[in-house]
């Protein structure tokens, strides 16, 4: 499989643990708008050139991307695509809830189709916009995600990263839901993020241990291409050592 990260804060800080990376990777990093982006991978390639830099927007007021933020947000995420085309992008749809604002969810709950049309363009869109589109996703079945407005249907083409992340999940409840994400037929294109192993928005999230990451990706090695690790900045030599004998090349 191969081992990817996610960097939700881009600070000199964060980004320097990159040195310790030592296969091809992708990192997506966080960022308020595409200037915001290319500055952050530009002070990564500083640390390591080997890391391929992915644009994970961070939209106004909702923070995350669902039919429930606010239209003009999800507007301007797609006007930024369209202007501002880098090829072959790789983007980070993060499709959650609005937590952090959830009165936002009855605001915009009579501009949810709109909202949800509006997002489905961006998939639409991706290869006039030459991107490629990943979509972070919570681990529950794809028939209540789509439903949503969470998840997007397989024929627009994009990979989506399910966060299994056991330091907040039960094991029973990342089996329970992965069988079905493992069997289908691209099995071996399956992505996969796991974590966590540093605080994120919320900073009450539990710490993964090293030696459960060794579980996770012992569960996951042949069902996974892909994994990505919430997040860069938690890595030190105790989890990168267990690292090494996952990454594989494909």
């Amino acid at each position: 499989m191969r081992i990817n990260f996610f960097e939700e804060y881009p600070t000199k800080a964060n980004l320097a643990k990159a040195h310790l990376i030592k296969h091809p990777c992708i990192v997506f990093l966080a960022a308020k708008s595409m200037s915001d982006f290319l500055s952050s991978s530009a002070e990564l390639k500083k640390f390591n050139h080997r890391i391929e830099s992915a644009y994970w927007p961070i939209i106004a007021n909702s923070y995350w991307i669902s039919p429930f933020s606010n239209t003009k947000d999800l507007q301007n995420l797609y006007n930024e695509l369209e202007k501002n085309q880098i090829k072959g992008l790789k983007v980070l749809l993060d499709l959650e809830f609005p937590f952090k604002n959830l009165k936002l969810i009855l605001k915009n709950l009579f501009s949810f189709g709109r909202n949800k049309n509006i997002i489905k363009s961006i998939f639409k869109n991706a290869d006039k916009f030459d991107i490629e589109i990943f979509t972070a996703e919570y681990p529950l079945p794809y028939e209540l995600l789509h439903f949503l407005g969470i998840s997007y249907s397989r024929k627009y083409k994009h990979s989506r990263i399910p966060m299994y992340y056991s330091s907040m999940l039960t094991w029973e409840r990342i089996k329970k839901y992965c069988r079905d994400l493992v069997t289908i037929p691209q099995k071996r294109h399956t992505h996969i993020a796991l974590g966590v192993i540093k605080k994120g928005t919320f900073g009450t999230e539990p710490i993964l241990s090293a030696e459960n990451l060794k579980k996770d990706l012992e569960f996951f090695k042949d069902e996974a291409t892909s994994v990505t690790i919430f997040r860069l900045g938690g890595l030190n030599k105790e989890y990168i050592d267990i690292i090494k004998g996952y990454q594989r090349q494909y």
